[in-house]
């Protein structure tokens, strides 16, 4: 509820007032992102940019009302709350699938090369392999071997992203307990 007591719609932020109503609106946002900046360090770092990707969705979602896509806010400032955190949380997932600027390895570090395998260990992945069923099996060789792509695999399975990862999961899972206990 906005302080007259009733439904939010940011419908101040689009019309004549904007710049007044997105100064207000910033001061909420700001004061919201300087509770989260003592927990999270993105908070603080990325203060201003997080103000305003915070405003912008609020624009968004002012445009979504108006349009009828959206039904107005019953509490606003619940709903700005939930949007901050999200914001900072979803930066902090975005940082962290970015692939790291220094190469990966720190500077005169040489990994070790992979071991090899002795005969007893090849016929131990052998069994274990040879325990799982065919699905499985064919799932592990396609993405794990093969390095097939997770969207083409779910596409010829006719299932999505989501649900192939689980099904790699358990696969791989029970490839483990068959290498561990044989």
């Amino acid at each position: 509820m906005d302080a007259s007591g009733r439904p939010s719609d940011f419908s101040e932020l689009l019309g004549p007032g904007a710049d007044d109503a997105a100064r207000e609106l910033s001061g909420t946002v700001e004061f919201l992102l300087g509770r989260l900046a003592g927990k999270y360090r993105l908070a603080r770092e990325n203060f201003e940019d997080l103000v305003q990707d915070v405003l912008m969705i609020c624009v968004q979602q002012a445009g979504k009302i108006q349009c009828g896509e959206a039904e107005p806010l019953a509490n606003r400032d619940a709903w700005l709350c939930r949007v901050t955190h999200n914001a900072v949380m979803g930066l902090g997932r975005y940082k962290g699938r970015r692939p790291q600027d220094d190469g990966g390895w720190p500077q005169g570090f040489n990994p070790p090369a992979p071991k090899t395998l002795d005969r007893a260990e090849r016929i131990s992945v052998r069994r274990a392999l040879a325990g799982l069923d065919e699905a499985c099996r064919r799932l592990l060789i396609l993405r794990d071997v093969l390095q097939e792509a997770r969207t083409t695999i779910a596409g010829k399975l006719g299932i999505n992203s989501n649900a192939l990862g689980a099904r790699l999961h358990r696969c791989r899972k029970k490839l483990l307990e068959l290498y561990q206990g044989g």
